[in-house]
């Protein structure tokens, strides 16, 4: 899949935004570290492209989630690398900063990334809710930006399959909708696993993260084989990994702010480590 284009006919589902490749430093400071991590770029640089089209695609959820009266919404990839940990989470910051009160559930039990990202403990999180160790609302986290909570993994339990299906985690999704003006759950990827097929269960719809010139033509079929045979709801598309100049809309945007140091940072002095998470 080479384009926004090829995206849109592939899976057939209407595409929410872009968001362009971007590189980020080395994360140096380790996970102790309190900095944000360098892959949150809507937060530390929020001047950037990147950070512009994570605020369109925040701009076309909200409308489409208001549509379809979607407050809990799954996020998944066809594969990993495809980095959707890294677009929910600058989607739940720009949602926050939206002013709504917003929870990211970090429901990839086997592979756990949100907690690495926004620097917090991984110890307590949704394993140990879904055991029926600890209550929801005590092991949701805060974080350091207003109206944004955070409900981590919690230790790799041996049999997460199991624990998702679960009662409890349609409770728990239940009482997030209470709580919370919006709901974002990280899921494993598609392709990977069967998690994200049992968590579209409870929630209100899915958005598919496409990582262009990675994901293929027969693994987007295959998606698109596992929503209709789930009947899984899907609000859209987001095409990740545009190339600055190849999509139509990019150049518009390097003039309209062009003399400011942040658009080439954001490709050139910050090209160290790719984000595929």
């Amino acid at each position: 899949l080479k384009s926004i284009r090829d995206v849109r006919l592939a899976l057939r589902h209407p595409i929410l935004g872009s968001v362009a490749s971007f590189h980020v430093p080395a994360d140096w400071s380790g996970s102790q570290s309190r900095l944000p991590h360098p892959a949150l770029r809507y937060l530390l640089a929020p001047n950037s492209i990147e950070a512009e089209n994570y605020r369109s695609v925040r701009t076309s959820l909200l409308v489409t989630a208001e549509n379809h009266h979607a407050k809990c919404v799954l996020i998944s990839s066809p594969e990993p690398g495809d980095g959707k940990t890294t677009l929910v989470s600058n989607l739940a910051l720009a949602m926050a900063q939206a002013g709504k009160r917003v929870l990211l559930i970090d429901a990839d039990l086997r592979r756990p990334t949100v907690h690495k990202l926004f620097r917090v403990p991984q110890d307590i999180g949704l394993t140990d809710v879904l055991l029926g160790e600890i209550d929801f609302l005590t092991a949701v986290r805060q974080t350091t930006v207003d109206r944004l909570s955070l409900l981590t993994a919690g230790n790799s339990p041996a049999n997460p399959a199991e624990l998702l299906s679960s009662p409890r985690m349609e409770q728990l999704l239940k009482d997030a909708r209470h709580e919370f003006d919006f709901v974002f759950v990280d899921a494993p990827p598609m392709l990977a696993v069967s998690d994200p097929c049992i968590l579209a269960r409870y929630v209100d719809g899915m958005v598919l993260v496409v990582r262009v010139n990675k994901n293929t033509r027969i693994a987007a079929a295959r998606v698109r084989e596992l929503v209709n045979t789930h009947a899984i709801p899907v609000l859209g598309t987001v095409a990740n990994g545009i190339l600055a100049g190849h999509e139509r809309g990019y150049s518009y945007y390097g003039e309209y702010v062009s003399g400011g140091p942040h658009i080439r940072n954001a490709y050139q002095t910050e090209a160290e480590q790719p984000v595929g998470v």
